[in-house]
C-alpha cells in the first residue's frame, strides 16, 4: 500500500514536469513567432520608408530638373542673335537715332556730351534741347507739311509741322507722347499744341567734325535691338589746320582717320506693347 503511494506521488511529480516542459515549448514558440512577426514587420516598414524615401528623392530631382529645364528655356528666350546690320529696321533705327549725323566740333557740342561722356545714358532724361536735334532731323526727312508758313509777326519763310505729326515723330523715337512746347530753341518756335515752325535762315552747321560714328554690328532679342558703333572723337589746335583722332570721349587713346576699331558703344531699343522700337539709352562698352 505504502509502494503504490510512493508510486502514485513520482507518477504526479512527472506529469507536472512533463506538463510544465510543454508549456515552456509552446511559450517559446509563441514569443518566438510573435518577434519573427515583430522583425518581419519592423523590415516591411523600413522597405516602405526606403521607398517613400526614394520616391521624394526621385520627386525632388524631377523637380530641380524641371525648373533647371524652365530657367534654360528662359534663358534662351532672352537671348540675342545677330542680324544683319543692312536690315531695314535696324537701318530705320539708326538712322531715326541720329546715328549717321555729322557732328560738329563747337556746334553740336552738347549732343556729344550728352551721348558719349557718361557710361550710360537714358534718352528720355536728356534735355529738350538734345531731344530737338533728333526730333527736327526726323521732321526734316519727312517734309514740312507748309514750306512758306507764316509765323505771328516773323513772316512767312517759315518750315511748319502740325502738333499731330510732331507728336507722333516724338512718340517714334522717344516712346512717348511727351513732346516738347512752348519753347524756342534755336531756330525752333515749339507751340502749346506741339506743333512746330522752323526759320528758313538757320543755316547749316559748318567745321571740323567733333565725332564720327559707323554702326559695326547688331544684335536682337524678343523686345530688343541693340547697335554697336564704333565712334571716333577729334580735337583741333587752335588755328583747325591740325585735326588729331580719338577712340575715347576724354580724347587719350589715340587712333587715325582711317583706323578701323572696335565697337564703343551701344545703342539700346525697346520694344512696346504697340511693337514701335524707341531709343531707349547708349551704353559705352
Amino acid at each position: 500500500m505504502k509502494t503504490n503511494k510512493l508510486w502514485l506521488g513520482i507518477l504526479g511529480v512527472c506529469l507536472s514536469f512533463i506538463i510544465g516542459l510543454s508549456a515552456f515549448t509552446i511559450c517559446d514558440k509563441v514569443l518566438s513567432g510573435n518577434s519573427e512577426d515583430n522583425m518581419s514587420a519592423k523590415n516591411d516598414n523600413e522597405q516602405v520608408a526606403s521607398e517613400n524615401s526614394n520616391q521624394e528623392d526621385e520627386n525632388e530631382n524631377n523637380n530641380i530638373n524641371s525648373n533647371s529645364s524652365t530657367a534654360n528655356t528662359n534663358s534662351n528666350n532672352n537671348q540675342y542673335k545677330e542680324i544683319d546690320i543692312n536690315n531695314e529696321l535696324v537701318q530705320k533705327l539708326w538712322n531715326t537715332s541720329g546715328g549717321e549725323m555729322i557732328l560738329i566740333n563747337g556746334d553740336d557740342d552738347a549732343i556729344i556730351e550728352a551721348f558719349y561722356k557718361n557710361d550710360r545714358v537714358i534718352i528720355n532724361n536728356l534735355s529738350d534741347e538734345v531731344k530737338a536735334i533728333l526730333l527736327e532731323k526726323k521732321l526734316q526727312e519727312i517734309g514740312a507739311e507748309n514750306s512758306n508758313a507764316c509765323y505771328n509777326d516773323y513772316g512767312c519763310d517759315f518750315y511748319y509741322w502740325s502738333g499731330n505729326v510732331v507728336a507722333n515723330t516724338y512718340y517714334q523715337i522717344f516712346g512717348n507722347y511727351n513732346s516738347i512746347q512752348n519753347k524756342v530753341i534755336g531756330c525752333s518756335h515749339y507751340q502749346n499744341d506741339y506743333s512746330l515752325y522752323i526759320s528758313q535762315n538757320c543755316g547749316d552747321s559748318v567745321g571740323v567734325i567733333g565725332a564720327s560714328s559707323k554702326l559695326v554690328k547688331a544684335t536682337q532679342s524678343d523686345d530688343q535691338i541693340n547697335l554697336y558703333q564704333a565712334v571716333k572723337f577729334t580735337k583741333t589746335n587752335t588755328d583747325a589746320t591740325q585735326i588729331t583722332y580719338y577712340k575715347d570721349f576724354n580724347k587719350t587713346n589715340l587712333t587715325t582717320e582711317t583706323e578701323e576699331i572696335e565697337a564703343n558703344y551701344k545703342r539700346i531699343f525697346k520694344k512696346d506693347n504697340s511693337g514701335n522700337y524707341y531709343f531707349y539709352s547708349i551704353e559705352k562698352l
